[in-house]
């Protein structure tokens, strides 16, 4: 007497079915988010590099001129270095507007920067990298037309530079970042 197979019931069949489906759409969603996050986890290292390079370049950059300005015009008086400086801007200093310009497009890139990783850093990092940006920022007035009259950058430029308190805060933050920046994980 051969076995006649037993139907199978439409409730299991619908079971089995469901399973299978919830199982599917929990492993898609899972790898989905694992993807996801390795993106997130490659963008965040990338801003990481992208901004510990620029924060060194002007860090160091900034203490070079810091140097420089000690071993050229650090024997006088802040007032006279200053106009010795622009007396002589245009002939023994002339490769100063260059470096001025490299400073400000470099301190441009790491506002950016630090934009663009907001969404991937902790508030904290943030306003720590904001607070070097704060130290590094002055005013100056020119004339407008090239500095024939006047041009107070360079005379801004090294107030700014050789600030004391504008010193500590920006080596304390650039220290803090980059200790920061070393510990991210790839």
């Amino acid at each position: 007497m051969a076995a006649s197979p037993e139907p199978i019931s439409t409730p299991a069949v619908i079971l089995a079915a469901a399973g299978w489906l919830s199982s599917n759409i929990i492993v898609y969603f899972i790898a989905r988010r694992t993807r996801v996050d390795e993106i997130k986890v490659k963008r965040k290292f990338n801003l990481a590099e992208q901004l510990a390079v620029a924060l060194q370049k002007d860090h160091h950059s900034r203490e070079d001129f810091m140097e420089w300005f000690k071993a050229n015009l650090g024997h006088l008086k802040m007032m006279e270095a200053l106009e010795a400086f622009d007396k002589h801007a245009g002939t023994l200093y002339k490769n100063t507007d260059a470096k001025f310009e490299a400073l400000q497009n470099t301190r441009a890139e790491i506002g950016k920067l630090n934009m663009e990783a907001v969404i991937y850093f902790d508030k904290s990092f943030h306003d720590l990298v904001n607070n070097y940006l704060r130290a590094t920022e002055f005013t100056y007035i020119h004339d407008g037309i090239g500095g024939i009259i006047f041009n107070h950058y360079a005379r801004a430029f090294f107030s700014n530079l050789l600030d004391d308190d504008k010193i500590r805060v920006r080596r304390e933050s650039f220290e803090e970042i980059i200790d920061r920046l070393r510990r991210i994980k790839h």
